[in-house]
């Protein structure tokens, strides 16, 4: 009878002090982990920061836009544009090293709660095992095996401790899981937002080098002249004026002759009609001329476009790598594809529901007038790198310039483009 109590006693004992070894067996990962907290306090601090000053440059560049377009305060405004980029790429890449510095916090709780919950589940297995090897005995039996009444109901206290033990565990496992999983997503989702910043740098890096040179571009070819940069803007303004009265003339003259060219075919037999035709009678519905991944540079009618008082943006600056393909938006005929050396090139072609598409900046011309392309075809290769083929005066970098016209005039491409 005493080997039997003490059996009880020893394997109570065992249970009681497994408990505190499992909650505080894994106190090393702690340490690490509010290490890795005060290093993304720290982190945060200074990204903060860092937002402050870029939106102190931005507020600048929003300031000289204002005043009069002239070389000083345009390279002022370039200058500041720089400034502000590498801010941005500096707050960029401490971001990106505090969602790594996250990422290896979220992995130290997650390995954590792992060792918590097996570590609870090695108390669970021995508590289980006591509750079954007490379930053997029966009242009787017990009661032979004490020697009077008070170590009997000592054992029943005992007893009951250990389904009250039980349930915390199980209550405890059960916690510590759901949070697991919720750090487990958590973690999934840290990764993702990872991935984007790393795409966002690079975007970042390629403004900077953009912005370097355009500004490199400036100082060369206008020498730092006033009056040679007033001579740029005034061509710039008389050939966009131009080009749109052109593009709008040349739109209605050939989508009348195009529906003359249908109506007459029309009574002819159905096997000798030019199907490419159909596409003047059907919806139009645009995709995109290219992926819009990197983000767009320039809006239509961009408050913050800096020729704006001389004219208008008329379409969308889509951020694109120099010499990508450009696939047109819409099938339809090709009204222009005017290539001007190093001047502005571009592309026009129209489309059902009297609209057309304009692409500007091109390096490469795939098509002719009086084409019929598909919606996807290539129809030519980006550029806008300051310089190179296509590009033209004051451009801003490689990008593709996008245009939309209803009835010959320019409206906001994203209207139409899903």
């Amino acid at each position: 009878m005493q080997k039997a109590g003490k059996l009880l006693i020893i394997l109570s004992l065992g249970m009681a002090l497994v408990l505190p070894f499992w909650r505080f067996a894994s106190a090393d990962l702690t340490t690490d982990i509010k290490d890795l907290e005060t290093t993304i306090d720290e982190k945060s601090k200074r990204i903060d920061a860092l937002e402050v000053e870029r939106k102190k440059y931005e507020d600048l560049v929003r300031s000289k836009q204002q005043e009069a377009v002239s070389l000083n305060n345009e390279m002022a405004i370039l200058e500041t544009k720089v400034a502000q980029t590498q801010v941005s790429l500096q707050k960029l890449k401490l971001e990106i090293e505090k969602l790594e510095d996250e990422i290896e916090y979220l992995q130290l709780n997650i390995d954590q709660k792992e060792g918590d919950i097996n570590r609870q589940k090695t108390y669970l297995a021995g508590l289980l095992k006591e509750i079954n090897f007490q379930d053997e005995l029966n009242d009787v039996n017990i009661l032979l095996w004490y020697e009077n009444f008070s170590d009997y109901f000592e054992h029943v206290s005992s007893y009951q401790s250990l389904y009250e033990d039980l349930q915390l565990t199980i209550d405890s496992i059960f916690l510590e899981k759901t949070q697991l999983e919720g750090e487990k997503v958590s973690l999934e989702e840290k990764n993702k937002t990872l991935g984007e910043q790393k795409i966002a740098l690079e975007h970042e890096e390629s403004k900077l080098e953009e912005e370097l040179l355009v500004k490199e571009f400036y100082l060369e070819e206008i020498k730092n002249s006033e009056d040679k940069f007033n001579q740029l803007l005034r061509s710039a303004r008389d050939a966009e004026a131009n080009m749109d009265g052109e593009l709008k003339s040349l739109e209605n003259s050939l989508r009348n002759k195009l529906q003359e060219k249908k109506e007459a075919e029309s009574k002819k037999a159905s096997a000798e009609q030019d199907d490419s035709l159909d596409f003047l009678n059907q919806s139009a519905i645009l995709r995109w001329p290219c992926a819009p991944n990197k983000g767009l540079s320039t809006y239509f009618h961009d408050p913050e476009y800096p020729y704006r008082k001389f004219f208008e943006h008329s379409g969308v600056d889509v951020r694109l790598a120099q010499g990508s393909p450009v696939y047109a938006a819409e099938s339809g005929y090709v009204a222009k594809a005017k290539d001007n050396g190093l001047g502005y090139n571009y592309i026009m072609v129209i489309h059902g529901d009297n609209l057309s598409t304009v692409y500007g900046h091109i390096s490469q011309i795939n098509v002719s007038a009086g084409q019929y392309v598909s919606k996807g075809d290539t129809i030519g290769l980006s550029g806008g790198k300051p310089g190179t083929a296509g590009a033209g005066q004051f451009t801003t970098g490689a990008h593709l310039h996008f245009e939309v016209r209803l009835n010959g005039i320019p409206v906001d491409p994203l209207i139409y483009l899903p």
